[in-house]
């Protein structure tokens, strides 16, 4: 069976013209993803949630730099102006633009850079994240629910150094779902194919040149190998997630396809999230997905999730301990130490370019 997969990923890849050759060498970056230490206001409702506060962030960073990471996609909120956005507290940071600077300042001196994950589009209800004037912030004319970074705080966060862009989690799962009752991008019900297709690109182009006008890239993650040349279209690198609950030779071959049709990048998430839970695969099976990751030429590599703390037992790539004396620690776990044996002994620069697409 493995022998037909690996085959059939072969096929896919030589028509869609993206199986890679060697040659100019090309340098692919590490990543981790998920929530930092961040001070949680007393109506959080998530109860499994450990409480960590913002004065762990220098050694969390720490820990992830020691992994080998080059880069942090970072999980933020908008403002929390309301008592139901403040129950939303546990997904990320709160995202105001003295909390934006102090991160980056943290992030400068751990030696990493990072992105903005607006992954609370997915977790919030509409009405919930109001700015001060009650205007909904995640709110759009024609009734889609989505968080885009825009006005102060995104003139903000471009001036620093430390940030690179945006990170839209899943988003073809969101624009697809029937159960959530809103749509990401664009409300397409009532819409033929084309115009759904139309509507959707119309919009995520809007939105990518928005960040692209104000000097940062914008990428999305997909769970599903759907949209990855609707996106790629629009100007925007679509990434694959690996593992999951995909076939990752199948989710490779379209996303790459996407990525030479329109010019976009190649980068990948291996996500831990499995059809079990969390962590839903093994250390080998991040292992593999790293490595093929890195031989079809990804330019960036980031796995999710460095340390998952809304869940009843909380792991990821880092494990979180209490010393004797009281300090918090981060130590490698288990997955942690194959992330950091691949990112130390893998050979650099790649030897498969992204401009042999």
């Amino acid at each position: 069976m493995q022998t037909k997969v690996v085959l059939l990923s072969l096929l896919l890849m030589l028509l869609s013209g993206s199986l890679l050759c060697a040659g100019e060498n090309h340098r692919c970056e590490f990543g981790v993803e998920g929530p930092a230490p961040h001070d949680l206001p007393d109506v959080t409702l998530a109860e499994s949630v450990v409480q960590r506060s913002s004065a762990e962030l220098p050694v969390f960073l720490k820990a992830i730099k020691d992994l080998g990471a080059e880069f942090f996609v970072c999980q933020f909120t908008p403002p929390q102006n309301t008592a139901a956005a403040k129950s939303r507290a546990w997904i990320g940071t709160e995202a105001t633009q003295d909390i934006v600077r102090s991160f980056a300042a943290a992030c400068k001196k751990a030696g990493l850079t990072f992105f903005m994950n607006q992954e609370i589009t997915n977790y919030s209800e509409p009405g919930e994240f109001l700015d001060r004037g009650g205007v909904d912030m995640l709110a759009h004319p024609d009734g889609s629910h989505r968080w885009d970074v825009t006005g102060e705080l995104l003139d903000t966060l471009v001036t620093l150094p430390e940030f690179r862009g945006a990170l839209y989690d899943e988003p073809e799962h969101a624009q697809m779902w029937e159960r959530r009752q809103r749509r990401y991008f664009a409300v397409t019900r009532g819409m033929d194919l084309f115009e759904a297709y139309g509507a959707v690109h119309d919009s995520a182009k809007h939105v990518a040149d928005s960040y692209r006008k104000a000097g940062a890239s914008m990428m999305t993650e997909h769970v599903w190998p759907a949209m990855f040349h609707t996106f790629a279209r629009a100007g925007i690198d679509a990434c694959p997630k690996f593992l999951k609950e995909g076939r990752d030779p199948i989710w490779a071959a379209l996303a790459i396809g996407a990525a030479k049709q329109y010019g976009t990048g190649f980068s990948v998430t291996p996500d831990l999230w499995g059809p079990s839970g969390f962590p839903g695969h093994s250390p080998e099976e991040l292992r593999c997905a790293m490595l093929f990751a890195y031989w079809m030429g990804a330019e960036k590599i980031f796995v999710e999730n460095i340390y998952a703390d809304f869940i009843n037992k909380p792991t990821g790539l880092l494990e979180r301990r209490v010393r004797d004396d009281g300090q918090i620690e981060y130590v490698a776990s288990e997955y942690g130490k194959v992330f950091q044996l691949f990112t130390k002994e893998i050979e650099r620069p790649s030897p498969i370019p992204s401009s042999s697409f």
